[in-house]
C-alpha cells in the first residue's frame, strides 16, 4: 500500500489544481530557500518503507505535497480554529480562496483499507467554518474516517507514521533510559503496561458480579419453591374463574345480540317516524308560507283600510273646519249687515240717554242711602254713648255698697278714691290730647283730599285730549284692519289654489318617478346615459357665456328618440331597430361631441372614476345622408319605416341612419317575402326582425314593457310635470306678493299699536285711579279719626262723670244701703240700658242694609253703568267718524265674505262628496279586511293543529332516540363488560365457551349462581401466584443467562490479558530482532571482514542471541529503518571526511 496521487486545490501555496503523482523509491526531497521544504516535512507520503536513495521519478513539484498529505491523514489537523483554517486557505494578490481540498490516492492491491477497490481515494475539503470528508466519491464522517485509518494501522495512540524533522536526531541524543522508553513506546509496550491495569480492574468487576449473581440466584431458587404451592391453588381458582367469565361472557353476548336487534328495530321506527316528521314539517312549511301570505294580504288591507279612515278622519275634520269658519262667517256676515243698518246710531243714542236717566236715578238713590246711613251711624254712637254712660253710673252704684268691706276706715275709702281721682284725671288729660291729635290729623286729611280731587280733575282733562288722539289712531287701525282682512282672504284664496295646484303636481311627479324607476328596469345602462349627459351639460352651462364649454354644450340637441313620435302600437318595432342607437346623443359638430366626452371622463362618480355607461354621439357635421326608401306600390302589407315615424325636420338626416333603411311588415311571413324581394332589413310591429344577411331575431315583447313607450311616457309626464312645477312657482309667487303686502300692513297696524302703546291714556288711567284710591284712602281715614274721635269724647265723659261719683263720694260716710233716690236711679238705669240695647241692635241691622245698598250702587255705577256709557260714547264718535267712507268698506267688506261664503259652500259639497267615496271604499275594505281576517284565523287554526301533530311525532322521535340511547348505552356497559372479561384465546377457555353456547338464560344463570358458589371457597388465594411464579421462573433463566455472559466475560478478560502480554512480549522481541538485524547490517558495512561483532539482550532475566527475524509492528520498523539509515548516513559521512 502506497500513495498513487495527490489533487490539491487552494490549500496554502496551491491556487489552481494541482495533482502530484508518486511513486515507491522516493526518499530525499531538496530544494533552495521558499522552494517548499518545511511544508514537505509535514507529512510522510508512503506507508512502506522505501529503498534508500534519491529519486524524484514521477513527481511534479512534490515540494508542497507533504503538508497537504499531513493535512489528511495526521490527527494534528482535525481540531482546527477559524483563524488555522484561513491560514490554511490559498491567499495571493487580489485572490483568496474561501474553500479548500487535498484528495490522496492509495493504492489498495494489499488490501490493507477495508475497501475492495485496488484505487482508494480519500478526500478532506475545508472552508472557513466547517469539513466534508469523501471515500471513494461518497460522503462520510470524521470518525468513520478515523476507524478506516486505523484498520490501516493509522493510530492516534502511536502517531509514529508520520516521522517529522528532528525526531530522529533527538532519538540519538537521549539517555539509555530515555532511549528504552522512547523504544518501548515505539514497539507498543508502553501501551500494553498502561491498557494492563485497566484489564485487571475488569476481571476484578467481573468476578465480584459472579459472586453478587449467584447469592441473587439462590434467593430466586428458594423464593420459586415457595410459590409452586401457591400457583397450584391458583390454577384451581382460575379454572373456576374461567367458568364464570364464560358464562357471563355468554349472558353478556346473548343480551348483546337481543339490544342489537331491539336498536335495529327502534332504528326503523325512528326512520319511518322521521320520514312523517319531514312529510309534517313540509306541509307545515307550506301553512305557514299561506299564514304569511294571509298576513301581508291582512296587513295591505288593513293598511289600505287606516289610510281610509285617516282619510275620512282628516275629510271629517275639514269638513268640521270648514263649518266653523261658515258659521263663523254667518256670524260675521249677519253683525256686519246689522250694523250697517240706518237706524243703528239712533239706537245707540237712545241707549246712552238710558243708560244717563239710570245713573242720575242712581245717583239719587244713592244719595238718600248715603245721608241715612249717615244719620244711623250718629243715632248709633249717641246710642253707643248714652249707654256706656248709665251702665257706667249703675256700675259705680253698685260699688258704693262693697266699701265697707273692701275698707276698715273712711280715711282709707278716702285716700283710694283720691287715687283714683288721680288716675282718672290723667287719663282724661292724656284722652284729651289725643283728641287734639286727631282733630289736628283730621284738618290735614280734609285738606288732603281737596287738593287730590283738583289732581283728579286735572287728570281728566287730560285723559279726554288722550282720548280723542286715540280715537284717531284707532279709525286708522280700524282702516287697516278691514284692509288685512281682504289681504288675507286672497291670502287664503291663493293657498288653497296653491294646495291644489301642489296636488296635482305631486302626482305627476310621483307618477314620474314610477315611470322613472320602471325606465330604469327596463333599460338600467340606457338611463345611466342621459342622466350622465343631463348632469355634465349642466356642469358645462355653469361655466357661464362665452367658455368653451357653454359654446359646445349648446350644440347638444338631445338623444335620438327625443327627436321623433310614434304610435304605441310600432314602440316594439322601434324598440327592435333602434336599441340602443335610440339613447345616442345628437350634437351639431364632433367637436362639441369631443368636448361632452372630455367632461364626462373627469366628471366624479361614486369611488372616483368618471361616469358609467357607454355615451355615443351623433355629430351632424359628419353624417352622410343615405338615400330613404320610397313608398312601395301594390303592398298593403309593407311600408317603409319612415312613413310611421314623426320626426323634426331638420332632424331628420339623423333619424334616417337608423330608420331609413327598414320596412315594416305586418307579420312574419310578410316580412321574410319583402327580404327576398327587396332585399332590405324587415321588421314586424311586434318587434320580429328579418335581415337582410340571413339573421332572424323574435321573441315575445310586450308594449307595456317596451323601453321607447315607456321613455315616451315618462317625456309626456315629464313636460306635464314641469307645466305644473311652473304653474306652482307662479302662484307662490303671489303668494310671496300678498305676504309682503300683509307684512306692510301688519308693520303699519304694529306702527300704531306702537303709538297706541305709547298713549297717555293708559298712564293717565292709572294715575286717575292711583289718585282717586289715595283719595278714598284718605276719605276711609278721615272717617276712622271720625269714629276715634266719637269714641273719645264717650270714653272722656264716662271718666269725668265717675270723677264727679267719686268727689261726692268723697263727702259721703259708708253706706250699707242704697238711699230710696238711688234705688230710683237705678231702676231707671236699669230701664234706659235695657231700651239702649234694643235701639242699639235695630240700628246696627239698619247701618248694614244700607251699607250694602251704598256699595251695590256704588259698584253698579263705577263698574257698569259709568263703562256702559264709555263705550257707547266710542261707538258712538266711530260712526259718525267713519262717514260715507265708512260705509263703503263696509258693503264690500259684506261682498267679499259673502263670496268667500259661496266658495266655503262649495268645499263642503266637494268634502261630503269625498267622504261618501271614502265611506264607500272604507265598507269594501272592511269586507275584505274581515274575509282576509277569516282566512287567516283558520289558516293559523290550521298551523296551530298542524305544529301540535309535528310536536307529536317529534316527541315520539325523542322517545324513539332515547331508548336507542339507552340500549346503546347498555349495549356499551355489556360491550364494556366483555373487553373486561377479555378474550378466550387458549383452547381449554374455547372448549368452555363452546361447552355454554347452547345453554339459555335460565341455565347460564344457575350455572352462574354455581360458579360464584365454588369461587367463595377461594377467597384466600393468592391471585398473584401465578404472575409471580412465572415472575420468579424467568428471572431465574435471566439470572442464568446472566451467570453464563459474566463467565463469559471472565474468560474473555483472562484471554485478553494473556494476548496483552504475548502481543507486549512478541512486539518487544521483534523490535530487538529489528534492532539486532539493522545492527548487523550497519555493522557489516561499516567493519570488514575479518571483524566481528555480537549482540545480546535480556528478556524476563534470559539471554538471547537469535537472529531470527519476526513479522512485527510495521510502525517500529519503519522508525528503526530510519533510524538506523539516519546513522548510517552519518557513520558514511565521517568515513568520507
Amino acid at each position: 500500500m502506497h500513495i498513487k496521487k495527490v489533487i490539491i486545490e487552494g490549500f496554502k501555496t496551491y491556487r489552481n489544481k494541482t495533482v502530484l503523482c508518486l511513486e515507491p523509491g522516493l526518499n530525499v526531497i531538496i530544494g533552495i530557500n521558499g522552494a517548499g521544504k518545511t511544508n514537505a516535512m509535514y507529512g510522510k507520503y508512503s506507508l512502506k518503507p522505501i529503498p534508500f536513495g534519491p529519486s524524484f521519478s514521477g513527481v511534479n513539484n512534490p515540494l508542497k505535497c507533504f503538508q497537504a498529505i499531513q493535512f489528511v491523514l495526521s490527527h494534528e489537523f482535525h481540531h482546527l480554529s477559524q483563524r488555522a483554517r484561513e491560514n490554511l486557505l490559498h491567499c495571493s494578490a487580489g485572490f483568496r480562496a474561501t474553500s479548500a481540498y487535498v484528495e490522496i490516492i492509495f493504492n489498495n492491491e494489499d488490501r490493507r483499507l477495508p475497501e475492495e477497490e485496488n484505487e482508494v481515494s480519500l478526500r478532506r475539503e475545508i472552508t472557513s467554518t466547517k469539513d466534508v470528508y469523501f471515500l471513494n466519491g461518497r460522503s462520510i464522517l470524521k470518525h468513520q474516517v478515523e476507524n478506516t485509518l486505523q484498520f490501516a494501522g493509522f493510530s492516534k495512540v502511536n502517531p509514529y507514521y508520520i516521522i517529522k524533522q528532528g525526531q530522529i536526531n533527538s532519538l540519538a541524543m537521549l539517555s539509555n533510559e530515555k532511549r528504552l522508553a522512547q523504544l518501548s513506546e515505539i514497539t507498543g509496550a508502553s501501551l500494553w503496561k498502561e491498557i494492563r491495569p485497566k484489564d485487571d480492574s475488569l476481571l476484578e468487576d467481573a468476578e465480584y458480579k459472579i459472586t453478587q449473581l449467584k447469592e441473587i440466584i439462590k434467593e430466586t431458587e428458594d423464593n420459586l419453591t415457595r410459590l409452586e404451592e401457591d400457583e397450584h391453588q391458583y390454577r384451581k381458582w382460575s379454572e373456576t374463574n374461567t367458568k364464570k367469565r364464560a358464562v357471563e361472557a355468554t349472558l353478556a353476548r346473548k343480551e348483546q345480540a337481543q339490544l342489537i336487534e331491539s336498536i335495529k328495530n327502534a332504528k326503523r321506527l325512528l326512520s319511518d317516524a322521521q320520514t312523517e316528521g319531514q312529510k309534517a314539517s313540509a306541509e307545515l312549511a307550506q301553512i305557514n308560507e299561506k299564514v304569511a301570505e294571509a298576513e301581508r294580504r291582512s296587513k295591505l288591507n288593513q293598511s289600505e283600510f287606516r289610510a281610509a279612515q285617516g282619510r275620512l278622519e282628516n275629510l271629517a275634520e275639514i269638513a268640521q273646519d270648514l263649518a266653523l269658519e261658515h258659521s263663523k262667517l254667518e256670524l260675521e256676515l249677519a253683525d256686519k249687515r246689522e250694523r250697517s243698518a240706518n237706524n243703528n246710531t239712533e239706537k245707540l243714542n237712545e241707549e246712552l240717554l238710558r243708560i244717563e236717566r239710570e245713573i242720575s236715578e242712581k245717583n239719587e238713590v244713592l244719595l238718600v242711602v248715603c245721608n241715612d246711613y249717615d244719620s244711623t251711624i250718629r243715632e248709633e254712637f249717641e246710642i253707643n254713648a248714652r249707654l256706656m254712660l248709665d251702665e257706667q253710673r249703675r256700675q259705680q252704684l253698685f260699688t258704693k255698697l262693697g266699701r265697707e268691706a273692701l275698707f276698715s276706715s273712711i280715711e282709707e275709702r278716702n285716700h283710694w278714691i283720691k287715687d283714683e281721682q288721680c288716675k282718672l284725671n290723667r287719663l282724661i288729660l292724656q284722652e284729651e290730647k289725643e283728641l287734639r291729635n286727631i282733630t289736628k290729623d283730621m284738618k290735614e286729611e280734609e285738606l288732603k283730599a281737596k287738593n287730590l280731587e283738583t289732581v283728579i280733575a286735572g287728570i281728566e282733562g287730560e285723559k279726554l285730549e288722550a282720548l280723542n288722539s286715540v280715537e284717531m289712531l284707532n279709525q286708522r287701525k280700524q282702516d287697516l284692519l278691514l284692509e288685512q282682512r281682504r289681504l288675507r282672504m286672497s291670502r287664503n284664496d291663493l293657498w288653497r289654489k296653491q294646495c291644489d295646484v301642489r296636488d296635482h303636481w305631486k302626482q305627476s311627479y310621483d307618477k314620474l318617478e314610477g315611470l322613472k324607476c320602471k325606465l330604469r328596469g327596463a333599460m338600467y345602462s340606457q338611463t345611466q346615459v342621459f342622466e350622465g349627459i343631463a348632469m355634465t351639460l349642466d356642469k358645462m352651462k355653469q361655466e357661464g357665456h362665452g367658455t368653451l364649454a357653454f359654446e359646445m354644450a349648446s350644440q347638444y340637441r338631445g338623444l335620438l328618440i327625443d327627436q321623433f313620435t310614434c304610435a304605441d302600437e310600432v314602440c316594439c318595432a322601434i324598440d327592435a331597430v333602434g336599441g340602443n342607437r335610440l339613447f345616442y346623443s345628437i350634437v351639431d359638430t364632433d367637436k362639441a361631441a369631443s368636448e361632452i366626452l372630455k367632461w364626462i371622463n373627469k366628471e366624479p362618480y361614486k369611488n372616483g372614476f368618471g361616469l358609467p355607461g357607454s355615451f355615443n354621439f351623433y355629430a351632424r357635421n359628419r353624417l352622410q345622408r343615405t338615400p330613404p326608401i320610397g313608398l312601395i306600390r301594390g303592398e298593403d302589407d309593407v311600408m317603409p319605416m319612415m312613413t310611421i315615424v314623426n320626426c323634426v325636420p331638420e332632424m331628420t338626416p339623423v333619424v334616417e341612419q337608423v330608420f331609413g333603411r327598414v320596412l315594416v311588415c305586418r307579420n312574419f311571413d310578410v316580412a321574410l317575402r319583402a327580404v327576398k324581394t327587396y332585399d332590405i332589413d324587415c321588421v314586424t310591429l311586434e318587434g320580429d326582425t328579418v335581415r337582410r344577411n340571413g339573421v332572424l331575431n323574435g321573441g315575445y315583447r310586450s308594449i307595456a314593457s317596451s323601453g321607447s313607450k315607456i321613455y315616451f311616457e315618462f317625456k309626456q309626464s315629464k313636460g306635464v310635470e314641469q307645466t305644473e312645477l311652473a304653474y306652482l312657482h307662479e302662484v307662490e309667487s303671489e303668494i310671496q306678493v300678498a305676504d309682503q303686502k300683509c307684512i306692510e300692513n301688519a308693520s303699519e297696524l304694529q306702527k300704531i299699536e306702537t303709538k297706541l302703546s305709547q298713549s297717555k291714556v293708559g298712564l293717565l288711567e292709572e294715575d286717575l285711579k292711583k289718585q282717586r284710591g289715595a283719595l278714598s284712602v284718605s276719605r276711609q281715614a278721615l272717617e276712622g279719626k271720625l269714629a276715634s274721635t266719637r269714641k273719645l269724647m264717650i270714653s272722656l265723659g264716662a271718666h269725668r262723670a265717675k270723677v264727679e261719683m267719686l268727689e261726692d263720694e268723697l263727702q259721703k260716710d259708708f253706706e250699707t244701703e242704697l238711699g230710696s233716690e238711688e234705688r230710683s236711679e237705678v231702676d231707671q238705669l236699669n230701664e234706659s240700658i235695657q231700651s239702649d240695647k234694643i235701639k242699639l241692635k235695630n240700628v246696627n241691622a239698619t247701618r248694614l242694609k244700607l251699607e250694602g245698598m251704598k256699595n251695590s250702587l256704588e259698584s253698579r255705577l263705577s263698574d257698569h253703568l259709568m263703562r256702559t256709557k264709555q263705550d257707547l260714547e266710542h261707538t258712538i264718535r266711530e260712526k259718525s267718524d267713519c262717514g260715507l267712507y265708512g260705509a263703503e268698506v263696509h258693503q264690500q267688506a259684506i261682498k267679499d265674505m259673502e263670496e268667500h261664503l259661496k266658495k266655503l259652500e262649495c268645499r263642503i259639497k266637494e268634502n261630503s262628496k269625498e267622504s261618501e267615496i271614502t265611506e264607500d271604499r272604507i265598507v269594501s275594505l272592511s269586507k275584505a279586511v274581515d274575509e282576509t281576517k277569516n282566512e287567516l284565523d283558520t289558516t293559523k287554526n290550521r298551523r296551530v293543529e298542524q305544529q301540535i301533530e309535528l310536536d307529536k311525532r317529534h316527541d315520539a322521535i325523542k322517545k324513539i332516540i332515547e331508548s336507542i340511547k339507552r340500549k346503546e348505552a347498555a349495549l356499551g356497559v355489556i360491550i364494556s363488560t366483555l373487553i373486561t372479561l377479555g378474550t378466550f384465546t387458549e383452547e381449554n377457555e374455547k372448549k368452555i365457551i363452546d361447552l355454554y353456547a347452547d345453554y339459555n338464560v335460565k341455565k347460564l344463570e344457575r350455572e352462574l349462581t354455581l360458579v360464584k358458589e365454588q369461587l367463595k371457597s377461594f377467597e384466600g388465594v393468592n391471585q398473584k401466584a401465578t404472575l409471580d411464579y412465572a415472575f420468579s421462573a424467568e428471572k431465574l433463566k435471566d439470572l442464568n443467562k446472566q451467570m453464563d455472559r459474566l463467565n463469559n466475560s471472565h474468560r474473555q478478560c483472562i484471554e485478553l490479558i494473556k494476548n496483552v502480554e504475548s502481543k507486549k512480549n512478541s512486539a518487544i522481541q521483534y523490535s530487538l530482532m529489528q534492532v539486532a538485524r539493522l545492527f548487523r547490517k550497519m555493522f557489516k558495512t561499516l567493519v570488514p571482514s575479518p571483524g566481528k561483532g555480537h549482540l545480546k539482550w535480556t528478556y524476563d532475566g534470559q539471554e538471547s542471541d537469535s537472529d531470527s527475524e519476526n513479522e512485527g509492528e510495521p510502525q517500529a520498523s519503519k522508525f528503526l529503518f530510519f533510524f538506523f539509515s539516519f546513522f548510517s548516513f552519518l557513520f558514511c559521512l565521517i568515513l568520507f571526511w
